[in-house]
């Protein structure tokens, strides 16, 4: 690949931003609306929301520009403005949402890149090589132990084709427990990632191997999630290069370069699936879901009485608040339909809620790409940014494991300067 300068790479990626924002503008209605307006998605476009939402990205890049981030920071912060607040622009302009969203988003990416500028560095003892290796593969074995003893090891190959998909996670519903759930999370999400990366750093093939095969045999066992073959596919690309810019620049032109070739696909061949997965999956449905708490939530806030408060606060529903819109919204009692931290913010406690989920998530954003970590991990802090478009706050740090890779940082990760590292 052609080198160029960190600040060539910085303006390219900014550049391949904006034709995202403007080619998801611009194939929202014949796209996602004419396909999926069963699915909630609608159509009430408004030249002023536009016009809003073009300064506020505008505004966005420039501060991606000609703010002094540390290398790390500007890599978090496009993954941001990917995820959060690009869709959301989009919804605003097309789809004439909450202007509350799209506030939440936007303190959501300003706020990180202004509070950015602080470092959070607490002082702990850090452990040698060897005994992170021993540690994390302890750590691995007993969080693999329970799941295989209680999912089995029957593999069905037809998932990796995502077939089978909904009969398999029914099936491991009806035997998962809430640790089986933290186990599976923990070690595909935090534990795994870790030791695929360190295996290739230090030349352990071995280790990558083996760290590779429990990640897709726990997608086989677990309920086929998409998130932990996600997470493999960007734990090893992410690993790739050592230039933030670099790295970022590449999975932008590749995101850029999958959805003009998901079109095309989809418009002379009629092959939906990649387009389906990226733009409207992993794009705009995590929006939507912001959209549907706002409306379902608005004044009828849940106040934690599903969760930790519940032996205090009335709970007036049956069901999980997921449940509760997949029942609403999509007529299907068992349609998990689950917000990430904004949405889940609102839903508790208003828009307070909402703003406290983000400076939580800002802060641990904030800790972690302070503390030093080296680049080949930053496929983690990818999987933590995406995990806040799904999930909770709470969810993230308890059952995503984020309490989990903070404590590894802190004690193995942070300030590590891998002389054994070739410069690729």
């Amino acid at each position: 690949m052609v080198k160029f300068s960190d600040n060539t790479y910085k303006y390219l990626t900014v550049i391949l931003l904006f034709f995202i924002f403007l080619f998801l503008l611009y194939f929202y209605k014949p796209f996602i609306f004419r396909i999926y307006e069963s699915e909630g998605y609608n159509y009430s476009f408004n030249f002023i929301n536009l016009y809003i939402s073009l300064l506020i990205f505008l505004f966005s890049i420039l501060l991606l520009l000609y703010l002094p981030l540390k290398p790390v920071v500007f890599a978090a912060s496009v993954i941001i403005k990917l995820l959060f607040l690009i869709p959301s622009l989009v919804f605003f302009a097309e789809m004439n949402t909450d202007i509350r969203i799209l506030i939440s988003v936007c303190l959501f990416d300003f706020l990180f890149v202004f509070f950015s500028f602080y470092k959070l560095n607490f002082i702990s003892l850090q452990l040698k090589f060897n005994q992170q290796i021993f540690i994390l593969i302890l750590i691995f074995v007993v969080l693999l132990v329970p799941v295989i003893y209680t999912l089995g090891v029957e593999i069905n190959l037809q998932l990796f084709l995502l077939k089978d998909i909904y009969h398999t996670r029914l099936e491991v519903r009806n035997v998962e427990s809430r640790f089986i759930t933290y186990c599976v999370n923990w070690s595909s999400k935090i534990i795994i990632p870790i030791i695929i990366v360190y295996g290739f750093m230090f030349k352990k093939k071995i280790i990558s191997i083996i760290g590779i095969l429990s990640l897709l045999l726990i997608f086989l066992i677990s309920g086929a999630h998409k998130s932990i073959l996600i997470s493999l596919f960007i734990i090893l690309f992410f690993y790739l290069f050592n230039n933030y810019y670099k790295k970022t620049f590449v999975f932008v032109l590749l995101i850029s370069v999958l959805m003009i070739f998901g079109m095309i696909l989809y418009d002379f061949f009629s092959f939906i699936t990649l387009e389906d997965l990226l733009v409207r999956r992993t794009f705009f449905d995590p929006s939507l879901m912001d959209v549907m708490y706002f409306d379902f939530f608005d004044n009828n806030q849940m106040n934690l009485s599903h969760s930790i408060f519940k032996y205090f606060v009335n709970n007036s529903y049956d069901l999980q608040p997921s449940y509760v819109i997949g029942s609403n919204y999509f007529h299907n009692s068992l349609n998990n339909a689950g917000s990430g931290i904004i949405g889940d913010g609102f839903m508790n406690f208003g828009m307070f809620g909402a703003l406290l989920s983000v400076l939580f998530s800002v802060f641990i954003l904030c800790f972690i790409t302070s503390s030093g970590l080296n680049s080949k991990f930053f496929g983690i802090i990818f999987i933590i940014i995406y995990g806040y478009t799904c999930t909770g706050i709470l969810t993230n740090i308890l059952t995503g494991g984020v309490f989990l890779i903070i404590i590894l940082i802190q004690y193995f990760l942070k300030n590590k300067n891998y002389t054994q590292i070739s410069s690729i």
